[in-house]
């Protein structure tokens, strides 16, 4: 319950932000139940998970890697963990493709918006895995981290809805940071026994890592695309 409270304090303050700068509301977060809006969270929901699971699958088929399944699954740790990444999601969208994107986007243009949030996406993941001064690692973290809010960016200005993103970024959450736990100190579904050892080239092992995420992008991006195929006319339009 706490995590669904939360998410509505959220709203409430950002819907006092818009309020007070322009007596607007909260309907370019697109949030009002639609069932376009409901697919779209389930079909993205789908490509990310799936994607983001590949990773794993190839690390083991590969890499030899192990996993098993947690023996503490019950239903407290299911709505613990769910309700958890759900705030979790929420949270980064708000701050990243909630009223300062609207804000950007209505200033100038989607393109803009996209790039300035996406940046300050890949820098935030420098506080919240801790790897601030350790410049390589800052730089290989950045780049996979800018392309996804790029990614949930353009979503949004396609579908004008955060459904899409939400879809998105959860899939990806629910995968990398609850289905599986590479980290020991987090509870996954999956807890890791054996990790990945290659005998060859590392590059097998940044195509593995890669190559799931950028099918991702891709996938995600021709379904948008699809869906309003003059690509420069949305990301050079103000809202």
């Amino acid at each position: 319950m706490l995590p669904f409270l939360l998410i509505l304090v959220q709203l409430g303050i950002s819907w006092l932000i818009v309020w007070y700068l322009e007596k607007g509301n909260l309907s370019f977060l697109g949030l009002k139940p639609e069932t376009r809006r409901i697919s779209d969270f389930f079909l993205f929901l789908f490509i990310s998970t799936f994607f983001s699971t590949l990773t794993y699958i190839l690390k083991g088929t590969l890499g030899k890697e192990v996993w098993h399944l947690n023996p503490n699954l019950n239903l407290s740790f299911w709505l613990q963990g769910v309700g958890t990444k759900i705030l979790w999601v929420f949270t980064e969208e708000m701050l990243f493709r909630g009223v300062l994107f609207y804000m950007v986007w209505k200033k100038w243009n989607a393109l803009t918006a996209i790039l300035i949030s996406s940046t300050l996406f890949g820098m935030y993941h420098w506080v919240t895995f801790g790897i601030l001064g350790q410049y390589g690692l800052m730089i290989k973290t950045f780049f996979p981290i800018f392309s996804l809010g790029f990614i949930y960016g353009y979503g949004y200005v396609i579908s004008k809805s955060l459904y899409s993103t939400l879809g998105m970024h959860f899939g990806y959450v629910i995968t990398i940071a609850f289905l599986f736990a590479e980290d020991p100190a987090v509870q996954g579904v999956f807890v890791l026994d054996k990790a990945t050892e290659f005998h060859g080239s590392g590059i097998i092992n940044g195509l593995i890592n890669l190559l799931p995420l950028i099918l991702n992008l891709l996938v995600c991006f021709l379904f948008l695309w699809i869906r309003n195929r003059n690509t420069r006319k949305a990301l050079t339009s103000s809202y």
